[in-house]
């Protein structure tokens, strides 16, 4: 069992470790620095890991780990390892510093150092058949933690009452899982053995002998409170989440749902992502793109599916969005306690931002986020002709993902399926144990978004919005869609690979609103309100541009497509009846006769586009109608009633992880796991602030959004009345 608690994640890596070096020591190694075999490797590695005066080994791991996850590429960074390490050996030998190192940088050096001074040598090939693992998985995660067979041997140790190896066990597999390569669900066999096991060594705690020396007394005492905060920390923190109701099928491979992900900066497509992985919990990242499905028949008006939902929770909320007056009542009275984070201005509110007395909720008063910035440019990419980015796509997916409870569909961000952003793509937590999985799909040679949804069960589906030309691109989407599987889940391969399912989705009209096709599709798949109709989509741009910023000031109607209630008068007036046009006995008739024929053409005209124009504004209120309702179904879906509950479940969660994450700081020991510990709490109250956000933003933009709609719809009814005052207005004549 030593090697499954040798393995934590490399965001915990970097951990408080006594230098092995004095100061007349580090002089000597700094000297070595020069050296022909340094020379040989550092030629490619970054500058600060080379030229810095005097720095302990963990100030160069520190380093080294912070390359390392900026990359997200263990084995890119081998050379630069043994670079480091070799610096050290001009006083020290192997042992000593290896000793010195964590689990997964004491593994890294022996495959770097293998026995047959390969790289990938024995140490790989050794620890790939044991556990069953390809050696290329191996080195992407350094995860030696397998499904069944790691549980089993956890069991073990929780029945024979190991508890302090078995939580730093547990501990490891929690990080492996946030990084997206972990194992299954804690099976409910070991879930009520390490209940059983917390239970016991907290009564153990209670009836541990008296140790007769005054110094032996004090450091039982010293230990007893340390265990009592452990499990403490344990029970707010890990358990909490576990589900002794019942037990997930070994087959299926869920990953932790409430870890960092990070929160998304303002930044371009093309922004790099970086995280830092401190223990206080700042944690940030730059994003890019998301989508769902269901198998029951589908027509408009059927109710919303009691299982559907996003589970992007604690997910990828990007950067706060500009809040409005919040319409969410709280399901009770009192205010939730205020969170703390590193990123927090305590002090200003943004301009024009309200809220009234009766507003509760994640508030500036109540939890103090940068509610200040979108990513920029994500609501010019809102216009019409224009066409949706990552930012754009992640951005609205994520307040989607607000408005709807934790459930059985999963929507994946663009980063995951690209693999440009490695921080984020290594993070699969959203994946949770949903039965079916939404991801977009961007083809960056046609510059096109397609919507792809891959079910437990059931063929693997595109919806493309130009299904006439998905030929020309079939094989770079299904390319696409089957590398952002294999990353998730071997799962959900079979389905893929047995057939692909093209669907006709909602169409486009031009170039450029395929992306808020794909957005479109999904609302319907959602909702179940899937339809054939032509979909209005600079309706629909509105819609979105109102949900991401809702107004601040009296909303007033869009007052969309002016023409439909216009009228043209084409027909010319005959010359006859022209001022200065000259009238006599002979052709009086034949004037008047003119004129009447011209007035029966006129009003037959002004009749034919009132009833055009009114059949137009009819549409146009039924689309209008139709988003509401798909809205509407979200709402349902998932009431302010429970929305609010799990705002306030979200923000006491953080709040009480911090605190666990304090006492774990005052009685952490760094040559233990339970450093991974508390970068898992801090994580996980992230987490827990995000998806508080989330709910927020989502709150106010669909109420902002319904309000918008209900306007709209009074409005072209008062559209229609004057248009048809009009047709009726034979004084113009």
């Amino acid at each position: 069992m030593a090697r499954l608690s040798s393995a934590p994640s490399w965001s915990s890596l970097v951990r408080p470790m006594q230098p092995i070096q004095d100061s007349s020591s580090a002089e000597k190694v700094t000297g070595s620095r020069s050296s022909g075999q340094d020379r040989n490797v550092t030629q490619d590695r970054p500058e600060p890991l080379l030229v810095t005066p005097v720095r302990t080994l963990h100030q160069d791991l520190d380093l080294l780990v912070r390359h390392a996850e900026e990359n997200n590429d263990i084995t890119a960074h081998l050379d630069e390892l043994e670079a480091v390490l070799t610096r050290y050996k001009a006083t020290h030998t192997s042992q000593q510093i290896l000793a010195q190192l964590p689990g997964s940088i004491q593994i890294l050096y022996n495959v770097v150092k293998g026995p047959a001074g390969n790289k990938l040598g024995g140490v790989v090939r050794s620890v790939s058949q044991a556990w069953q693992i390809t050696p290329e998985a191996l080195l992407r995660s350094f995860n030696f933690v397998t499904s069944r067979r790691f549980f089993d041997d956890l069991k073990t140790l929780a029945l024979s009452h190991s508890f302090e190896v078995a939580y730093p066990v547990l501990q490891t597999a929690r990080g492996q899982r946030r990084s997206g390569n972990g194992p299954e669900r804690v099976p409910s066999d070991v879930q009520a053995a390490l209940v059983i096991l917390q239970k016991q060594v907290a009564a153990q705690l209670e009836v541990d002998q008296t140790v007769t020396s005054d110094t032996d007394e004090h450091s039982r005492e010293a230990e007893n409170k340390r265990s009592r905060t452990i499990i403490s920390c344990l029970e707010h923190s890990e358990l909490e989440d576990i589900d002794l109701a019942g037990a997930v099928p070994e087959h299926d491979i869920v990953i932790d749902s409430i870890d960092d992900l990070g929160v998304i900066p303002p930044g371009s497509d093309t922004q790099d992502i970086h995280q830092s992985s401190s223990i206080d919990g700042a944690s940030s990242v730059s994003s890019h793109h998301p989508h769902p499905m269901s198998t029951s028949p589908l027509t408009p008006n059927s109710a919303p599916p009691k299982n559907l939902t996003l589970v992007s929770e604690d997910s990828f909320l990007v950067t706060p969005l500009t809040p409005c007056v919040s319409t969410m009542v709280m399901a009770g009275t009192s205010t939730p306690k205020p969170v703390e984070d590193a990123h927090v201005d305590q002090d200003s509110t943004p301009e024009g931002q309200h809220q009234s007395t009766g507003d509760q909720g994640l508030t500036k008063d109540s939890c103090h986020f940068d509610w200040s910035r979108l990513p920029p440019g994500v609501s010019e990419r809102l216009r019409p002709g224009v066409r949706l980015n990552c930012d754009a796509m992640n951005t609205l997916f994520d307040l989607i993902s607000g408005a709807t409870p934790p459930g059985a569909v999963s929507i994946l961000h663009t980063q995951i399926v690209q693999g440009s952003s490695p921080p984020l793509a290594a993070r699969f937590e959203a994946m949770s144990e949903s039965q079916t999985i939404l991801l977009p799909l961007h083809l960056p040679k046609e510059e096109h978004w397609v919507l792809a949804v891959c079910r437990h069960s059931g063929p693997f589906e595109i919806w493309d919005s130009l299904f006439s030309q998905s030929p020309s691109w079939k094989k770079d989407a299904e390319s696409a869609a089957m590398n952002a599987l294999s990353k998730v889940s071997p799962r959900w391969l079979p389905n893929v690979l047995a057939n692909f399912d093209w669907k006709l989705g909602i169409q486009q009209e031009n170039d450029t609103d395929c992306g808020v096709a794909v957005l479109v599709n999904a609302m319907y798949i959602l909702t179940e309100r899937l339809s054939s109709e032509p979909v209005d989509m600079s309706l629909w741009r509105r819609v979105l541009e109102t949900l991401l910023t809702p107004p601040r000031t009296a909303m007033t109607a869009w007052k969309l497509h002016p023409g439909y209630d216009e009228i043209n008068l084409v027909e010319d007036e005959p010359i006859t009846l022209r001022k200065g046009a000259k009238i006599t006995g002979q052709n009086l008739s034949a004037a008047q006769e003119m004129r009447r024929e011209w007035k029966r053409k006129m009003m037959e005209s002004i009749t034919s586009q009132v009833s055009a124009g009114t059949e137009r504004l009819v549409a146009y209120g039924i689309r209008v109608e139709g988003i509401r309702n798909t809205f509407n179904t979200l709402r349902t879906a998932y009431p302010v009633v429970m929305s609010s509950a799990e705002l306030q479940a979200c923000v006491a969660k953080a709040d009480s992880r911090r605190a666990a994450l304090h006492k774990m700081r005052a009685i952490i020991d760094p040559a233990q796991d339970e450093v991974d510990f508390a970068s898992l709490l801090a994580s996980r109250c992230r987490a827990m602030k995000r998806r508080a956000l989330n709910i927020q933003y989502a709150t106010e933009g669909v109420d902002a959004l319904l309000t918008q709609l209900t306007l709209e719809l009074e409005d072209v009814n008062r559209r229609q009345i004057a248009l048809q005052q009009l047709g009726k207005n034979t004084d113009l004549f």
